[in-house]
């Protein structure tokens, strides 16, 4: 009763090589894009990039993307949800201003395979 909090979404952090991750998901979605790499198909792969949100010209907030990498000579960024987190207020308020202030770089979102 008195444990430890969980997490609103329900997921459950999990550690690998040292890095944890928000979940078994987001950490099989990692792994996915290290293979990309190691083919060659993406580049310059980066985990937890922060990009500040502006409006009028004023810092709003800042947005931590779980990967940022370029692929085919295009900058990509990609954050892991589940359905009930992408759907949350603000993260569309979150993902349109993103889109507003960084036009030239791709915003994808990843998701947990059916089973």
């Amino acid at each position: 009763m008195w444990g430890r909090p969980r997490n609103k979404y329900g997921n459950k952090p999990v550690k690998a090589d040292g890095v944890t991750f928000h979940s078994r998901g987001e950490l099989g979605r990692w792994r996915e894009l290290q293979l990309l790499q190691e083919g060659r198909a993406i580049s310059n792969l980066k985990r937890q990039v922060r990009f500040s949100l502006k409006a009028n010209g004023k810092h709003i907030c800042f947005m931590v993307l779980d990967y940022a990498y370029t692929d085919q000579k295009r900058p990509v960024v990609e954050d892991f949800k589940s359905p009930s987190t992408r759907k949350a207020a603000d993260f569309i308020i979150k993902k349109k201003l993103f889109e507003a202030n960084y036009p030239d770089i791709e915003f994808r979102i990843s998701q947990r395979r059916p089973n």
